[in-house]
């Protein structure tokens, strides 16, 4: 009866673990979605529009380098870019991830996206989003 209680505890104590990893994990993905609705409603209450033009992602200012651009990225930003811009194909996401890290500058990397994907709406949010997070990566 001993060893049935001392296993039920332990096989407890492991679902307690994975819980509290999951619980952290996801408390950690709400804060990140939480900064990124507090920006965008502030942009919103500035009276801007959503939908960015060219030169919008071209000229906004971003802060703190990066030299992975997948690392600056949630999960949530990697879902969202992976089904607006790479139609859920994750494997073309991560070659292009991988290819941007590579790069030399900014314009490079605007010059090969035009060519790859020469479908991409560049007045999107998605594009928008995407191309400031990349920017990051040459400050």
């Amino acid at each position: 009866m001993r060893e049935n209680v001392s296993e039920l505890k332990s096989a407890f104590d492991v679902i307690i673990d994975r819980y509290q990893r999951d619980m952290a994990f996801m408390l950690n993905e709400i804060s990140i979605l939480k900064s990124e609705v507090a920006y965008l409603k502030e942009r919103i209450g500035a009276g801007e529009s959503l939908q960015k033009t060219e030169t919008s992602w071209m000229d906004d200012p971003v802060e703190g380098r990066i030299d992975n651009i997948e690392d600056a990225m949630s999960q949530a930003d990697l879902n969202f870019f992976t089904q607006e811009l790479f139609d859920g194909d994750e494997d073309q996401f991560r070659l292009t991830a991988e290819r941007i890290n590579e790069m030399e500058d900014f314009k490079s990397v605007v010059k090969e996206m035009r060519e790859t994907f020469p479908e991409w709406d560049e007045s999107s949010q998605a594009v928008y989003l995407f191309y400031m997070i990349v920017k990051r990566r040459f400050v």
